[in-house]
């Protein structure tokens, strides 16, 4: 019922002579119970004296399976986009031109992390220069692994726009043409962990001043495990501990 009014609408507008050809898509129930997908097309082949249609050919085809397949791209990739935008940080394709690898997409997290869209930039060399340079140094054998196949993670930092260094865990998985094995794109997930980078920093500082203190200070510093019944057990010491006990 929903496709009876585009194939009424087609047919009139041929028969009237305002489309060189009848061309419709449409659903049709089968003696089984199921809707099958037919493609119709034909044509005035007659008409009378007076221009109305006598005869009309034309043929009808049986597309079902080609539908059904649209309709499980047009799911695949719906669940894809779904997934990118609730992924935390961004999802991004990546094409080979040449022996560069070129960003095609991101998802929507990228204009989250680098407070600009992927439009904004002039080109991947554009974007690339948000990178921390230290970290760009290797990125050329990185993208030569990822053209020659090879699965590839690394953690980055960048530059958003508003100038803040921010860090990124990014997996990159190549894929290749069954028959050339051609690598043809490079899906990467990239991950938001600067908080992560961050706490591990202030650990590591937090670190260094308790050993210093612990250096310094007479005597030593020793830490201790304590079990529920009361045992304790020394985990660690000062240096000082062998100036004390020789």
């Amino acid at each position: 019922p929903n496709d009876l009014p585009s194939v009424e609408a087609a047919l009139e507008a041929h028969l009237a002579g305002r489309a060189p050809t009848y061309e419709a898509e449409y659903r049709l129930l089968t003696a089984a119970g199921d809707w099958k997908w037919l493609l119709d097309r034909g044509r005035v082949v007659e008409r009378e004296a007076s221009g109305a249609p006598s005869k009309m050919s034309g043929t009808s085809i049986d597309i079902d399976a080609r539908k059904r397949t649209e309709h499980e791209l047009e799911l695949s990739e719906y669940r894809y986009r779904t997934v990118a935008a609730l992924s935390p940080g961004f999802i991004q394709e990546l094409v080979p031109v040449g022996d560069r690898l070129v960003v095609r997409w991101v998802s929507e997290g990228f204009e989250q992390l680098f407070g600009a869209k992927l439009s904004d930039f002039r080109g991947s060399d554009d974007l690339l220069e948000r990178y921390h340079p230290d970290d760009r140094i290797g990125l050329r054998e990185f993208r030569h692994a990822l053209l020659s196949g090879r699965r590839m993670e690394a953690e980055l930092r960048f530059f958003n726009a508003r100038n803040e260094m921010r860090w990124l865990h990014i997996v990159n998985q190549p894929f290749t043409d069954a028959r050339t094995g051609q690598v043809t794109t490079v899906i990467g997930v990239c991950h938001d962990i600067t908080d992560r980078k961050l706490a591990e920093q202030a650990l590591r500082e937090s670190e260094y001043r308790y050993r210093t203190v612990a250096q310094i200070t007479p005597g030593f510093v020793q830490e201790l495990k304590v079990t529920p019944d009361g045992q304790a057990t020394i985990t660690w010491v000062s240096e000082g501990f062998r100036e004390v006990f020789g």
